[in-house]
């Protein structure tokens, strides 16, 4: 009697040990999704955005000695696309047992139906643990590929960069005239190898990069570093091809392959000679001070209210996470004027449960705040955010200060974890 009695207890005891043996898997699986999940998930679309920049850089004359390099792509995509249906089943997983306290009918019928919370946990750190080799594999593919050329800012002078032998491909400094070759075979490819003016093209090329041939030294010596390739900022204006960059135009192709249409006359004897340098649209990054990641949650305070916010979200709880100033510094000189302030931030919420709540407002100075974008984790999975300030709403001198708003609702959290801004320039006479 006391035997049964004793391996009855043994039974109801190794039961509890096991149920509390899940559920203390199930708060790890919790813990993981709401805290690391985002983080593996910022990982994922990193790695995924390294394999676009490399496609894109070779989606045209890819050089013989990179091919096979491209077939361990494929392999690696492979990795990632398993990788990324676990972190799908472990975001249902999060969507559906996350959100309540207590066990709903809908939370049983899922722990019934799918595997034991202590194999989803294994799996997961399986799945976290074949991340780490595939970094490291892209890194080194990316680099190898890339070489010193992973350090150039602008996408066409990288891409013209790396098009050089593989002896150069890891040095900080190569010919000018190398470049310039280079560049005017990407230039032909674009056209499709109708080129008006060859000895035009070559000579805009070469004049235009001669402009940064001693930006980072005391003379020019005929050679182009990668700090002076990255005094080029690439901009939505520039990067696109080589006849952007160098902001070449068949007008201008004609006129120099048959000279006589510039003996037209066009202006009037008593004007003054024009600059006949040609003036392009000019990025220039803007300092911000900008530290650390800032937060604000369900548990904190409106620091700006009605009426310098105002519509959907202006109750929202909210905090001045930076500030910077356009500066009339910035101006290259004043043959330019500004045309606006491109932003870009890295922001995410609370990582689980409900998005499209919290979002990001600017303020020029002390006046309303305009609401700049909304995080939502489905539609932008990178966790990058562009918003552009019109040249109508702001001017050399100006403040302008992000604010981030988060809801009062439990459990709900906005983090600007970045912030890069640029101040936009055209020719004053556009």
């Amino acid at each position: 009697m006391i035997t049964d009695t004793l391996n009855t207890l043994t039974t109801i005891y190794d039961c509890i040990s096991t149920a509390v043996s899940e559920f203390q898997c199930m708060k790890d699986i919790n813990e993981i999704t709401n805290k690391k999940f985002p983080i593996y998930e910022r990982i994922l679309y990193s790695l995924q955005e390294s394999i676009e920049r490399i496609i894109k850089i070779f989606k045209n004359k890819i050089p013989i000695r990179h091919t096979l390099k491209f077939d361990f792509l494929d392999i690696l995509q492979l990795k990632l696309d398993s990788i990324t249906g676990l972190l799908v089943m472990f975001k249902k997983w999060d969507k559906t047992m996350g959100l309540r306290k207590c066990c709903s009918f809908e939370q049983l019928i899922f722990l019934i139906r799918n595997p034991r919370p202590s194999n989803i946990l294994q799996q997961l750190e399986t799945a976290m643990n074949d991340i780490e080799p595939v970094i490291k594999d892209l890194i080194k593919l990316e680099y190898d590929i890339l070489g010193t050329a992973i350090d150039i800012e602008h996408p066409i002078l990288q891409k013209a960069w790396v098009m050089v032998g593989a002896n150069q491909l890891n040095e900080t400094d190569i010919p000018l005239h190398t470049l310039v070759e280079h560049l005017f075979s990407m230039y032909e490819t674009e056209n499709n190898y109708l080129v008006i003016n060859k000895e035009y093209i070559l000579k805009r090329i070469t004049d235009f990069l001669t402009i940064f041939d001693g930006m980072a030294s005391l003379v020019s010596d005929g050679r182009l570093s990668i700090v002076e390739l990255n005094y080029c900022k690439p901009s939505k204006y520039n990067s696109s091809s080589v006849k952007e960059m160098v902001n070449i135009t068949d007008k201008e192709q004609y006129e120099n392959l048959f000279p006589f249409i510039k003996d037209i006359p066009n202006k009037k004897e008593d004007e003054p000679e024009e600059d006949t340098f040609t003036y392009t649209h000019y990025d220039a990054e803007i300092p911000i001070d900008f530290k650390d990641r800032v937060c604000i949650d369900y548990t904190g305070h409106r620091t700006i209210k009605e009426p310098l916010c105002l519509g959907y979200g202006a109750d929202f709880n909210n905090v001045k996470a930076c500030e910077f100033i356009v500066s009339a510094d910035l101006l290259p000189s004043n043959k330019y004027q500004l045309y606006g302030v491109n932003v870009e931030c890295s922001a995410t919420d609370q990582g689980f449960g409900g998005t499209n709540q919290c979002h990001l407002r600017y303020q020029i100075n002390d006046e309303i705040t305009v609401k700049a974008f909304q995080v939502d984790r489905e539609l932008s999975r990178d966790n990058i955010y562009h918003f552009s300030i019109p040249p109508e709403d702001i001017k050399l001198g100006d403040t302008v200060k992000l604010w981030i708003f988060s809801p009062g609702w439990s459990g709900w959290c906005m983090w600007l974890n970045s912030v890069k801004a640029s101040a936009n320039f055209i020719p004053a006479n556009m």
